[in-house]
This record gives C-alpha cells, structure tokens and sequence, in this order.
C-alpha cells in the first residue's frame, strides 16, 4: 500500500523527486561534488551575459533518402525536385540577444540550391544559439541540466578525469531521469578551474526530428566562455515515410558582450526591453563566388560538388523543351490542393492559404462527430503600427452535416492602448428557442430523455461588431453589438412532427427571428505583464485571475419578430505555475438570462461548444466533450468548474521510449449544474504530441456514470 501511495505522489509532482549520482569507480570524483560547484556557479554565469551582438554563420546540407507525397503538407518544406537528391544552404545574419530570452536575428545575406531555407520543424535556429545556463534552453523547452530546477530531473556520473590537479578537465555524463522531448541526454567537459562547461554534446527527440548537437564554448580565459562559439547539429528527419538526413554548422563571432543589468523593479510591468526585438527576414540572395567573402569557413569537396551538381542541372534544364501548358496547370491545381502558401503583397500585407485538402485539419469527438476546417488569415500594416486583420475560418460537421463559415475583421485603430474595432460575420450553431425551457424544466428527472423531446432547430446567421478599449492596463472594456437572424431549419408539421412541447400546434410561430442586442463585456486582469513593439503594446501574462462580465440585453422592435430579455455572465479563470513544466488552470463561470414573455434563444457566451475542430490550449478549461449539445440551451441559468492540471511527467515517463514523443499531459476535471443535471462530472486525460492531440475522458449524471468517449485533434506544427 505503501509503494502505491507513493507512486501516486511521484505522478503528482511531476518526477520532480531527485536522487543520487553515480561514478563508475572509486577513484573518480562524485559527481555531486562537481555538479554541486558547477550549479553553485550557474547564476553568477547567468548573470555575466545580460546580452551581446554577434555575426552568425550557419551552413546547412539536406540530404533526401525517401520521399513521397506527404512532405508536401509540411508548411517550412522547401520546394524538392524530382531528380535532386542534396540540398544546401549557407547564411549570415546580425543576431542580437537580451535575458532572458529575446533573440533578433536580422539576416545579411543567404546563399544555397533551396528555394527557401529549411528549418526542421522550426527549432533549429534555436539550436544555434543555445544558453546551457538558463532554465530553458530553448524558450519553454529543453530543460536544462545545469540550472537549478532542471538537475532535479537529471541523473550526473563522472566519466572520466583528465590534466593535472588544478587544471583538470571533468567528463560528466547526464542522463534524464525520465524519457520525454524535454529532457536531454548526453555529456560535457566541465573545467576545474573555472567550473566552466568547455563542451557539450547531447542527443534531441522529437515526433519527426531526431539529433545530436555539439557545441563548443568560446576560449576559456575571454568573455566568450560562458558562450558558444561553435554548433554542430546531426538530424534525422522522418515524416510519414518520409526520410530527410542533414547536417547543420553553426559559427558565431561575437562583436560585444555586455552583462545582466539591474532587473526593473516588481510594479514595473513594462518588459519591452525583453521583447521588443524583431526578426529581420529581408535578405541579400547572392550567388556562389559573392559569398564566399562572407563564408566564416571554407567549404568541403562534398559541400562544393553539391553547387555544382546542381548549377549542372539549372545549365540543362534551359536546353529542354518546357512542359505543355495542360502538365503546367495540373502542376499548379496539386500545388494549391496540397501545399500551403504565403503571398507577401508588399512589405506591409500578406496572405496565408493552408492546402484546401489537408487530413490533419481533422478532428474528431464523441459529442460533436468528425468535423474539418480550415482558416486563412490576412493581414495589413498601416502607419503607426496600426494592423488590419482578416481572417476567414470554412468547416463542415459530419455527424451534423452542417456547414460553418465566420469572416473575422480586426482593425487596431490605437495599438499603443489595446484599442481597436472588428466585425464577425457568420453562421453558428443550430439552436432551439426559449419556448421549450419551462417545459423542460417541468419533465421529472426520473422520465428526462432528449431523445422523447422533439425539438425544432433554427439555424443561424449573425453579425457581431465590438470596439475594444483598455481604460488602464489590465482593464479593458468592449461596446458591442449582436445581430442574429435564426431561420426555422425546416416547416413545422403537426400531423407529421406531433406536438412540439405541451401544444403548441394551435400557436403561431415565425419562421424567422431576429435579435438586436447591444452589450459589454468588462474584464479585468489585475498586474498584468506587457511588452511594446513599436508603437502597440502587447500583453503577456500574470500572476493574478481574470475576472469578466458579459453582460447582453435584447431590444425589442428593431427588427421584426425580436423579443426583449437580458443576458448576465460571470467568469473567473486563473493559471497558477507550479513550477517550469507545471501548471494548474481553473475556471469558474455563471451565466443566467432574465425571464421574458417574447421568444428568444439561449446562447451563452461562456458555455458554448465550436462544431469545429479545437486545439489543446481551446479546450484547456470550460470545455464538456462528452455532454449533449442539446444541453448548453436548456436553462435559463447555470453554473461549471474546471480544473486543468498540466504536466509533461504524469503517466508517459514510466513507458519508455514512447514519451519522447510526448509533449504534455493533462488531468481534467469539470462540474456543471443545470435543470435535470444537479450535477454533470467530466473527468479526463490528455495527451499532447506536435502531431496530434488525443484524450481519454468519462462523465457522470447526477451521480450516476454516463459514458465514456475520446476526443482526437490534429495539431501539426501549429505549436
């Protein structure tokens, strides 16, 4: 009984137990006498590096060994051509770096036989300029085993001792205590003189990427120890088949070094001088010879065939006769069903289209079906930093077989305060009206079944406006205004359908309802953290709950067929970090509508569901999956709790090899009150990959078990 209770504490706290380090031998220093020096080391080191501007080379071969069509739905994938094989790439950029985090990379000049520059994934640019002695090192992932969190997660053995006594070099091994994407595995030379890490090597997983990244610290006795002047990175990439090898040098010379400054003060919620860097993509495309003035180093005979092979290859394709015109539009239709594409308009706009056909715009839960979607996004910088954006989101449910579509447009007016305008234009889910509330409410609970209620659906088409305004920081309030248009899904029949509730067949109902609501929403986040980028300011994060109030009133008379009623909401939500790869999140919301004689629908804003595919932060709390959608219109009030407990050590750590492929677990727990439902428990479990999203959960009614069911989404790169 013992060993179970504290099995359970260990998936509790996440792993963070931590245990002994070892020594092969003997002879050999322990490992916790090192590592102890070295970690009473690491802040003073973090200190020393504040920021520093440096010029950074990075050179780049890609090598295909299969490939079918599936690499087409990657969407950094540089275009490959049918009978090229080897792929390079070089690079020059001013990067500049400020604690903790804040990277600007401005790219000078690029040279190479790709299209555009492969990033695998989007994490090797970060693998070029690594900081070993923070607690992350790469921004929320790669927990670092020299901080003082991580090594609660690492296991130390000295491997070997080399030098004379003073100078002596300390090859430590460490090794995580658990398999997971964020941890590392590998070794480094550390120096007795300075407790400095001279080298490090060590092994990176994920989903498709695999690799192995040295790294070589800058001389011991200058400014650059602390720093690395030399990556080395050696991947695998697998992909649905797909097999990618490449090998990647990065070099970096630095020109200043400047250390930590004074941190600001703690009522200070400006961070722009943490954040306000920017990445620079304009570029310099020259050719071979050009860039060779700027290469840091020469290139191999391997590295030099490659321009060749494929200067080979451009010489004798201009010799061949051009593809038909029909072979070039077919071309063109696959690119566009299967590819993803970004057009730059100019400097300010540009548009992103994901492929129309794509499998992983998939997702699938028991109360909503099998659904697809997918969203383009548009976007316009203006003078001052004023921002347009245009986002038009297309879906179908096939459990219901309906169509979804919204048009959403954000204006920004007044960056600098959070201030802006935007429109929603769209169709939402099929819903029932207010007629049918008191008479569900009056249905005893023992003989309660949706299945014995005919229920008459109306679908919905609406126009939302809102103009969003933060009065101080942390507190903003939204003027808005809700036009619905709910049309009869189909003509009521009494001698087909029967009656629809007690007897209504003798009452006239309108085919078409309309409402026009103005509203506000308040919402308050007390201490929150910002940043400016440029002129618009940009919130981050805080310690504290956000606390909203939705407040709606319908009028009646506007429109024919609306009804007056009124619409009150309250939500409470607070994520509290339990430490670096921890978090617990929980929300409490009410809503209730006031009571009216006039027709209209309830359609809360808080307790809703989306008949579309939503992703691991969508449904991180307030969210049923396994609850009817008949459910969220029953009441004319109700009350819910959830609790989120995140964490990427729960259950996956303890089978092996396979949490590697894990990005983080969830615990949920739910609770909801409503008529008939007093009350409705969801308990779950979630696991994250980078690929997909996949979750176990059960519900109880009224105390008494419902169901069980799973809910499955795609999330291909989109974290």
């Amino acid at each position: 009984m013992r060993g179970v209770v504290l099995f359970l504490c260990m998936l509790l706290m996440g792993g963070s137990v931590q245990g002994r380090t070892h020594r092969k031998d003997k002879h050999m220093p322990a490992a916790d006498d090192v590592m102890q020096r070295v970690f009473a080391s690491a802040p003073d080191f973090s200190a020393e590096v504040g920021g520093y501007e440096a010029k950074l080379y990075v050179r780049g071969v890609v090598k295909v060994k299969r490939r079918n069509f599936m690499l087409r739905y990657l969407p950094s994938m540089f275009k490959i051509n049918r009978n090229e094989r080897e792929y390079i790439s070089e690079s020059v950029s001013d990067l500049h770096y400020i604690a903790p985090g804040t990277y600007d990379q401005k790219l000078l000049s690029e040279c190479g036989t790709m299209n555009r520059q492969w990033r695998a994934e989007g994490q090797l640019p970060e693998y070029f300029h690594l900081n070993i002695y923070s607690t992350y090192m790469i921004d929320e992932r790669l927990l670092s085993p020299l901080s003082l969190v991580g090594r609660g997660y690492y296991r130390f053995q000295v491997d070997s001792v080399s030098g004379e006594e003073g100078r002596r070099l300390f090859f430590i091994s460490f090794i995580p205590r658990y398999s997971s994407s964020q941890l590392v595995n590998g070794t480094m030379a550390v120096s007795e003189e300075s407790m400095t890490v001279r080298t490090m090597k060590m092994d990176v997983y994920s989903e498709f990427f695999a690799c192995t990244v040295d790294l070589t610290m800058g001389e011991e006795d200058t400014p650059e120890r602390l720093l690395p002047c030399r990556v080395a990175i050696n991947g695998k990439f697998r992909f649905f088949g797909n097999r990618l090898d490449g090998r990647y040098l990065a070099l970096l010379r630095y020109e200043e070094i400047y250390p930590m400054v004074e941190k600001p003060a703690r009522d200070n919620l400006d961070l722009s001088s943490s954040y306000t860097l920017r990445t620079d993509t304009s570029t310099i495309n020259c050719d071979t010879e050009c860039f060779a003035q700027m290469r840091f180093e020469p290139l191999t005979s391997e590295e030099k065939g490659i321009y060749c092979a494929h200067q080979l290859r451009l010489d004798s394709a201009r010799t061949q006769p051009h593809d038909s015109l029909r072979e070039a539009r077919w071309r063109r239709v696959g690119d566009v069903l299967a590819e993803s594409h970004t057009f730059h308009i100019n400097e300010e706009s540009s548009l992103r289209m994901p492929p129309l056909f794509n499998p992983f715009m998939l997702g699938y839960s028991p109360s909503r079906g099998i659904s697809y979607s997918m969203k383009l996004r548009f976007q316009h910088l203006f003078k001052d930093d004023r921002l347009l954006r245009v986002t038009p989101r297309l879906g179908y449910n096939f459990k219901q077989k309906d169509f979804y579509w919204n048009v959403l447009t954000e204006y920004d007016y007044l960056p600098a305060r959070c201030t802006g305008v935007s429109m929603e234009i769209g169709n939402g889910n099929r819903i029932y009206s207010s007629a049918y509330i008191d008479y569900l409410k009056d249905i005893p609970d023992s003989l309660f079944n949706f299945d014995d209620v005919k229920l008459r659906y109306y679908n919905d088409f609406y126009v939302k406006l809102k103009n969003r305004w933060e009065i101080v920081n942390g507190l903003s309030l939204d003027v808005k205004l809700e036009m619905h248009q709910r049309t009869d899904s189909r003509r009521y029949n009494p001698e087909i359908d029967g009656h629809l509730g007690p007897d209504w067949s003798d009452v006239y109902i309108p085919r078409i309802y309309n409402s026009f609501a103005p509203g506000f929403r308040l919402m308050w986040t007390p201490h929150q953290y910002y940043y400016r980028d440029g002129k618009r300011k940009i919130n981050l994060y805080s310690r504290y709950p956000t606390i909203s109030i939705d407040c709606e009133h319908g009028l009646k008379g506007i429109l024919p067929h609306a009804d007056s009623y009124g619409r009150l909401e309250i939500d409470w939500q607070h994520s509290i970090p339990l430490g670096p790869i921890r978090q617990l999140f929980y929300r409490l919301a009410w809503g209730g509508y006031s009571r009216s004689k006039g027709m209209y629908f309830i359609d809360y804003v808080n307790f809703r569901r989306s008949n579309l595919p939503t992703g691991w932060n969508d449904d991180l709390g307030g969210v049923f999956q396994l609850l009817d959608s008949r459910w969220y219109n029953s009441s004319r009030q109700y009350a819910s709790a959830n609790i989120t407990y995140e964490t990427p050590f729960l259950l996956f750590p303890y089978f092996g090899r396979l949490s590697r492929h894990v990005f983080s677990e969830r615990i949920y727990v739910g609770g909801l009150i409503v008529p008939h439902l007093r009350p409705y428990l969801e308990l779950g479990y979630g696991m994250g990959t980078r690929i997909f999203d996949v979750g176990l959960f059960t519900s109880f009614a009224n105390w008494k078990y419902a169901e069980i069911g799973a809910k499955f989404t795609f999330e291909l790169f989109d974290r």
